[in-house]
């Protein structure tokens, strides 16, 4: 019989992807997902070697809000039940991509003396990774700009299949018309991004003159356009093949998100979310403006003009942003589970004595 391991993460794409990375180089384990009523059992749910175990969680509402004052009760529950499903199954250890769905998990782990690993994907660590981190074997991080003791720069886990895109495919699954164009892609996030989108669809004409569009709004977004050259997409289970025909993508700053793309050397426009966030996108966008791999756009400066510009400058300088991407280390796939496997051999050998 396979021993068992567990992925937990969710609310966004950006916690469930990562683990979705991580499935493949754990096939000789029986794999197991703890995630809230969110998103990521509608991820999971496609992949059925995978059982999914669905847990209560609560999120921390950033403004003053007496739903806050809820928090301790509502996490203690969801502790009480990861709890509950950590001692059914008995993994062998726990990877957590944090968030408000992998904290209960974490400190369940904690209790129950089961290895834990965290990974950090933005440049500054999450709420819930601060708490858990030090009852974690290792803090797995896609910056190198956080140096917690037992954290270890690797960079993000990217899927297997982000580098397999076609072109092709992205043609006829958009039924596109070939033209002399570029094409242009707004990827907004699973949630969807309502000031882009609003951007986007005011600013239709003068987009599909330049570029033909394909517009990622997110599920969330209720309102139907159609115009020439113009592409509109809730959500993108294929969104390799949608980077492999995107001359230029405009995306949010989240970091699975730029990874991608940067591990894709695809030159993009980065317009992060200022609001409702600890400003952890803006920071993942200035870094990687440093280093010249892409251009930030801030969300309060945008206009057709401004982002024109910033495509133009990316046209122009295509050969140095992509120089830019290749020189970093953002694919930390192999080095996540080579060092996962090695730590649980130390721990294994360790038990024997």
């Amino acid at each position: 019989m396979k021993e068992k391991v567990v992925f937990t993460g969710g609310g966004t794409a950006g916690h469930v992807m990562p683990n979705v990375a991580l499935f493949p180089y754990f096939e000789d384990y029986d794999v197991h997902y703890i995630g809230s009523l969110g998103m990521e059992k509608n991820i999971i749910s496609a992949y059925d070697f995978v059982t999914f175990h669905e847990i209560p969680c609560v999120k921390l509402i950033r403004s003053t809000s007496l739903k806050n004052l809820l928090i301790p009760i509502k996490l203690g529950l969801a502790v009480k039940r990861a709890q509950y499903v950590l001692k059914m199954l008995a993994p062998r250890f726990v990877f957590s991509k944090g968030g408000y769905v992998g904290l209960p998990v974490a400190i369940a782990c904690n209790r129950l003396g089961i290895p834990l690993f965290l990974h950090e994907s933005d440049k500054t660590v999450g709420l819930a990774n601060k708490l858990a981190k030090n009852h974690a074997q290792v803090l797995f991080t896609a910056f190198d700009t956080i140096k917690y003791k037992n954290a270890q720069y690797v960079g993000s886990p990217i899927r297997k299949d982000i580098y397999s895109g076609s072109a092709i495919r992205a043609i006829h699954m958009l039924n596109a018309q070939k033209n002399s164009k570029p094409f242009l892609l707004f990827v907004c996030g699973s949630s969807g991004a309502v000031s882009i989108n609003d951007f986007v669809f005011s600013n239709l004409d003068t987009l599909t003159k330049r570029y033909n569009v394909i517009h990622v709004t997110g599920n969330g977004e209720k309102r139907i356009y159609t115009k020439k050259d113009y592409y509109q997409i809730p959500y993108a289970h294929n969104l390799q093949d949608l980077y492999a025909l995107a001359s230029f993508v405009v995306t949010r700053g989240g970091a699975n998100s730029l990874s991608e793309l940067i591990a894709l050397k695809k030159p993009c426009v980065c317009i992060p979310l200022e609001k409702a966030t600890r400003g952890d996108q803006i920071e993942n966008a200035k870094y990687y403006e440093s280093k010249g791999a892409l251009i930030h756009l801030p969300q309060s400066s945008l206009s057709i003009d401004s982002l024109f510009s910033s495509l133009d400058l990316l046209s122009k300088n295509r050969a140095d942003y992509i120089r830019a991407m290749s020189e970093l280390n953002v694919d930390g796939t192999k080095a996540i589970v080579e060092t996962i496997r090695k730590r649980m051999e130390i721990l294994a050998k360790d038990h024997e004595f």
